[in-house]
């Protein structure tokens, strides 16, 4: 993980210096179609999947039970932005996640104890805003987009338990999460680009996806 993380980092500042030094690069692409890579008129929809899923490092198995392996997909998300302001993006964002979570522990039986495989299915949910402050302004990239945001979400959890004394009913829970990114964007033409995003929702650290802008 660490690597790759230097290795995005690296790119972006490439790109930044690109774009310092490269004035005539950026009238080209402008003449391409690019406008400003964020303005007041900038609407993106994204989709992209988050790693880890916070969720499914952190579960553990009942005591007295043994981990046997873990299965699921996401986080998953998919995001609506628009500009507020010219530097300002208002960001909804909805988030999904699922794992199977299964291990074994020991069940009576009148023929003696016998081993017994059990699982736990846990869904979640994701549903938060937020703000993006885009640094187009600081940048004469029309490709790059780099911003920082800060916003609230809701995490809603689901678990339905295996059949393990005292036999636990399915439960629910929402919990209140704070949303932190910082994140980069860079077009490939005038309407599709890739990000990626370092931060925390209580679901995932980092992002990394596609966007369309219109």
């Amino acid at each position: 993980m660490k690597p790759f993380l230097i290795t995005l980092l690296l790119l972006l500042s490439a790109y930044i210096c690109r774009a310092q030094s490269s004035p005539e690069v950026t009238t080209l692409e402008r003449r391409k179609g690019f406008t400003n890579s964020f303005d007041e008129n900038t609407r993106i929809i994204s989709f992209g999947l988050g790693f880890p899923n916070l969720y499914r490092i952190r579960y553990d198995e009942p005591a007295g039970y043994t981990h046997i392996k873990t299965s699921g997909f996401g986080p998953m998300y998919a995001k609506f932005e628009f500009a507020a302001f010219r530097n300002v993006g208002l960001v909804s964002c909805f988030g999904y996640s699922t794992f199977h979570y299964s291990y074994f522990g020991v069940a009576s039986h009148p023929t003696g104890p016998q081993q017994v495989i059990y699982y736990d299915d846990v869904n979640t949910l994701n549903l938060a805003i937020s703000a993006n402050y885009h640094f187009a302004d600081w940048i004469d990239n029309p490709r790059l987009d780099l911003y920082a945001g800060l916003g609230v979400g809701v995490n809603y959890l689901k678990s339905r338990y295996g059949n393990i004394p005292p036999y636990r009913s399915p439960e629910s829970r929402a919990e209140l999460v704070p949303v932190v990114r910082a994140g980069g964007r860079y077009y490939l033409d005038p309407i599709f680009g890739l990000y990626g995003e370092l931060g925390y929702d209580g679901l995932s650290i980092l992002q990394l996806g596609f966007s369309v802008r219109f």
